[in-house]
C-alpha cells in the first residue's frame, strides 16, 4: 500500500526494509506498474541523532543527480563510514 500511495504522489520511498520492499517494487514493474523510486539504507546504517544530518545530506545528494525523479529505479545509501 505505501507504494501505491507513494507512486500516485509521485514520491519516492526512503527505507531500511530492503528484503519487503524490493521484491515488492520488483512486483509492480513484473504487473507493469510503475513506482516513484526506492532509497534504501542498510540496515546496519547508524541512526544516532549526530548521524541524521549526514543522511539528509545523502539523501538530498541522491535527490540533486536524480532531479527529474527516480522512476522505477533504486538508489542505495552506503553505510556510514567508521570514525
Amino acid at each position: 500500500m505505501i507504494l501505491e500511495i507513494a507512486a500516485a504522489e509521485e514520491r519516492a520511498v526512503i527505507t531500511n526494509n530492503v528484503k519487503d520492499f524490493r521484491p515488492l517494487a520488483a512486483e509492480r514493474l513484473a504487473r507493469g506498474e510503475s513506482h516513484a523510486g526506492l532509497i534504501l539504507l542498510p540496515s546496519t546504517r547508524t541512526r544516532t541523532r549526530g548521524a541524521v544530518e549526514m543522511l539528509a545530506n545523502e539523501i538530498e545528494q541522491i535527490l540533486c543527480e536524480h532531479s527529474a525523479g527516480l522512476l522505477a529505479t533504486e538508489r542505495w545509501i552506503p553505510p556510514a563510514p567508521s570514525f
